[in-house]
């Protein structure tokens, strides 16, 4: 059986208890709304460029860690 590690995305979660926007977030680093939407409808941490989780971090005034949570295989 092969272990499946999960890092869960939580950006979606920040970003409603924040009562931030997709728009803002979008406005804030200039890029479409539809690519906010996808990164905010992710379970798993998706691919980033250093820039993009810096301007999120920015936007949310968190800590990358903030953004993500460890989820073990039961297994482990």
């Amino acid at each position: 059986m092969v272990a499946t590690t999960v890092i869960k995305w939580k950006l979606n979660e920040l970003m409603s208890a924040q009562r931030k926007t997709s728009r803002d977030l979008a406005n804030f680093l200039k890029i479409h709304e539809n690519s906010v939407y996808r990164l905010r409808k992710e379970d798993k941490m998706p691919r980033l460029s250093h820039e993009t989780l810096n301007g999120i971090c920015r936007f949310l005034q968190c800590q990358p860690g903030d953004l993500l949570v460890y989820l073990p295989d039961e297994g482990e």
